[in-house]
């Protein structure tokens, strides 16, 4: 799988990661907890809600490891070399700073 293709999904991720409620993403996909848990998280400049936050336990947390578990295995990262990687990671970076 070439860089630029990551790269686009990539942004779409970031992207949904600034809007809506706080989900779990796991394994590519924006869940709840299992529980239904949540939690409200304050705005730290305002002290006001900011957002509900889904409340990840053992169970989520156990998904969440075998789905990467499984991503590392069977997709593009391991076989990706390096420099590319490096460049994903800081492409996440740099979207995470135009959000």
């Amino acid at each position: 799988m070439a860089v630029a293709h990551l790269d686009q999904q990539i942004a779409t991720r970031v992207d949904e990661l600034g809007r809506g409620s706080k989900k779990l993403l796991i394994d590519g996909d924006w869940v709840e907890a299992a529980s239904g848990k949540t939690f409200s998280t304050p705005n730290p400049a305002t002290g006001e809600r900011l957002a509900d936050v889904a409340h990840g336990e053992a169970e989520d947390i156990n998904r969440a490891v075998r789905a990467a578990r499984r991503a590392f295995e069977e997709g593009p990262w391991r076989t990706m070399s390096p420099s590319d990687r490096g460049k994903i990671i800081w492409r996440i970076g740099d979207l995470i700073e135009e959000s």
